[in-house]
């Protein structure tokens, strides 16, 4: 069911006193099966109406190209009527459905068809003939009217039923039984009956003289009465109060359908007052459930007269659709013959909605599942899942091609206990030690490089990157994801050897060279000219320069063979930033540059001094180096209650960027300003060095164009000493 918006696109009589309307749909292509109908909704009435805004109609345009939808109607003295008769082409309107059986549907009907319409009766049969009849049925059509001046779609029908091979019959006067005994099996054929109420009553009767059984008709909107059902309604007047006061929707219906009474709660739940269904049918705000349902329901009432219990799908006048618990039953004579109908619906939407809601989510969390097993087995690296006991809960199809093992071997054990792991140098990782562990202990991501051994007994190379899972703000578990780096490893150990051993090669010569410059700008060979002085200079300072990379080098493949040496002691880090502040000092002048230390007392810490004085070289030589003007300022904090001292570097120089500064300390990483020149391994040393001394360099803040500040943290003797 839909509500939508249309715009009136043509009108015009097809006959006396009766008119078609198109209406373009907008925005929408709407599905409906000859034989359905919309509610047509005025946007206002310009003549009063006490049944309101809203007429149903069965829609008589084709079904092939659904952009459109054409209603009939005869003229009337009804306010709705005659506002819709002077409805302007444009004028937009809105509609919802489609509603109903779809009667016409051969689906149902036996081989042999006769459908009797009267007037604008005609109208879901046109729409039938308009969308195609299907092949193989023998369809005869009896078109009743009251003279040739009022036969809706006189031309078209006849034309219509030529190229349906639709037999045509058309009568002026009142129906005929002999119209129909001329007709091949007409006794065991499906008659379609539609129109005025008193005609199809008229049909019903004399069809049922010829024996024709009413499980042989199928009727569009009213059906044959034999029976006043409002005679009963005055017959208990505690019945009427008893039935006003209940709290369920009642309503009372003739055997048509026909509403005659609603109560308070019919008024309240549909939202049409009294006088607004009086005359109607409970299609009123029904009309949602499918063609089937309908043919089953009205089979079970009024042919077997069986009552109905089920749920049932309506909507409201608002628009507002509603699930009810239906209860219909038929109301029968001395003669056991259906009268009349009495039906209560109890709202039952909260309740709908609420197991609607859970199926859902029982529906998404099934796809979610399956959407998530298929993404983690397509991930390249091994994902494992563990509890916070450490069993394993998880592994993808990575994870367990990777370590060889059955799934049955690895989910449901302890993951420490189950793949062991060893470091680089050979050490067993205890249980209590691996990072999975840590990472939920410690409540942080942690990174780290070791080996694993397979369920085969051979071993590779691992980088794992060990995350814990929180719920409700506590660690429930931890998730391992792990990737083979045995080929990473093998090229950077000859990558570093190479380096090395390269490194190693040119340092020596370069110290000879820089010690014989030295010696020579001291004047040692004699006294220089200025000219070869300015030279010898500008060689002194490249072999310097060089110098600081095959170093840089070398520390760096120390570092990552793990072979780097720390002397620790105690000593004063003061006094190593005020030497490292008078060694730059010349070249801060030179820039312009105001190189600033703010003199703190004496801070005793326990680390490698020519380490220490080294990182701080390096983040005063970086600061210099991107800054142009302005200043470079040092200065120690005390962290931590004096367990920790803090040496800062801060400039006014370029900045560093978001994105940059994510990568900041990884290796041969430097920030994109082409006026500088370096290897990118200066941070990437100074923080393995001072993580190694149990301190850390750190970016602390930085924003492009307004300067950066790097936080070097050392453990002080107090805290080292603990």
């Amino acid at each position: 069911m839909h509500l939508f918006e249309a715009v009136l696109k043509s009108k015009q009589a097809v006959c006396e006193d009766t008119y078609e309307f198109t209406f373009g749909l907008i925005g929408l292509k709407l599905k409906f099966l000859p034989g359905q109908y919309v509610w047509l909704i005025l946007p206002e009435l310009k003549y009063s109406d006490p049944k309101g805004a809203r007429r149903a109609y069965s829609i008589a345009s084709s079904n092939q190209d659904a952009s459109e939808i054409t209603l009939i109607f005869r003229e009337s003295d009804s306010g709705f009527n005659k506002s819709l008769h002077d409805l302007d082409v444009g004028s937009e309107v809105k509609m919802t459905g489609p509603f109903g059986s779809a009667f016409v549907q051969s689906e149902i009907f036996t081989k042999d068809i006769i459908i009797v319409a009267g007037g604008v009766g005609v109208t879901p049969f046109l729409s039938w003939l308009r969308s195609g009849v299907e092949e193989g049925a023998n369809v005869t059509l009896i078109f009743l009217n009251d003279s040739p001046n009022r036969e809706v779609c006189a031309g078209e029908i006849q034309k219509l039923c030529q190229e349906n091979k639709v037999t045509a019959i058309t009568h002026y006067q009142r129906f005929d039984p002999s119209l129909v005994e001329s007709i091949d099996n007409y006794q065991k054929a499906t008659y379609l009956v539609s129109g005025p109420e008193a005609m199809v009553y008229d049909v019903y009767e004399k069809l049922k003289s010829k024996k024709i059984p009413l499980e042989q008709f199928r009727f569009e909107e009213f059906y044959p009465r034999r029976f006043d059902i409002g005679d009963i309604l005055n017959l208990d007047e505690g019945f009427r109060l008893a039935v006003e006061s209940a709290s369920n929707h009642i309503i009372i219906t003739d055997e048509n359908a026909t509403i005659v009474y609603a109560n308070q709660a019919a008024v309240t739940t549909t939202g049409y007052s009294l006088e607004e269904m009086k005359g109607s049918t409970p299609r009123l705000w029904g009309g949602l459930m499918s063609p089937d349902f309908y043919r089953d329901f009205w089979h079970q009432i009024k042919i077997e007269k069986q009552p109905f219990v089920g749920e049932i799908h309506n909507v409201r006048k608002s628009g507002e659709q509603y699930f009810a618990l239906a209860r219909i039953s038929p109301i029968l004579d001395e003669a056991k013959d259906v009268i009349g109908f009495v039906g209560t619906e109890e709202d039952i939407s909260e309740r709908i909605k609420h197991e609607h809601t859970l199926k859902q989510q029982r529906d998404k969390t099934t796809i979610e599942k399956e959407k998530a097993d298929a993404m983690l087995n397509s991930v390249g690296e091994g994902v494992v899942v563990i509890n916070r006991k450490g069993i394993v809960t998880l592994a993808n199809r990575a994870a367990l091609n990777m370590l060889k093992f059955p799934v049955g071997e690895l989910v449901g054990h302890n993951y420490s206990k189950t793949v062991h792991a060893q470091r680089f140098d050979g050490t067993k990782v205890e249980p209590q030690y691996r990072a999975v562990n840590c990472s939920m202990k410690q409540e942080k991501k942690i990174v780290e490089d070791m080996i694993y051994t397979r369920f085969d007994g051979s071993t590779f190379s691992v980088r794992t990157t060990n995350t814990p899972v929180r719920l409700h703000r506590k660690v429930i578990g931890g998730v391992v994801v792990f990737r083979d780096i045995t080929a990473e490893r093998m090229l950077e150990e000859k990558k570093d050897e190479f380096i090395a051993t390269a490194s190693h090669d040119l340092k020596s010569p370069l110290v000879a060279i820089n010690g014989l410059l030295s010696m020579a700008l001291d004047n040692q060979y004699g006294e220089l000219s200025e000219k070869l002085r300015d030279v010898l200079e500008q060689i002194d300072a490249s072999g310097n320069q060089l110098l600081v990379l095959v170093n840089d080098f070398l520390d760096a493949t120390s570092i990552q063979s793990g072979k780097m040496h720390y002397q620790y002691s105690t000593f004063d880090v003061v006094a190593v930033v005020e030497e490292a502040i008078q060694l730059y000092e010349t070249v801060a002048k030179k820039k312009g540059v105001e190189l600033k230390f703010e003199k703190h007392e004496k801070v005793v810490v326990c680390a490698d001094v020519s380490k220490v004085a080294q990182i701080i070289n390096n983040l005063i030589s970086n600061a210099l180096k991107y800054t142009n003007k302005g200043d470079v300022k040092v200065y120690i904090n005390l962290l931590d209650d004096g367990g920790k001292a803090g040496i800062y570097v801060e400039d006014t120089g370029i900045g560093i960027s978001e994105s940059e500064a994510a990568k900041l300390f990884d290796k041969f990483r430097r920030v994109n300003y082409s006026k500088v020149t370096g290897t990118g391994l200066g941070l990437y040393i100074s923080k393995k060095m001072a993580n190694e001394m149990g301190g850390d360099v750190v970016l602390a803040k930085s924003a492009p164009e307004v300067g950066s500040i790097f936080e070097f943290t050392l453990l002080t003797e107090d805290d080292q000493a603990q």
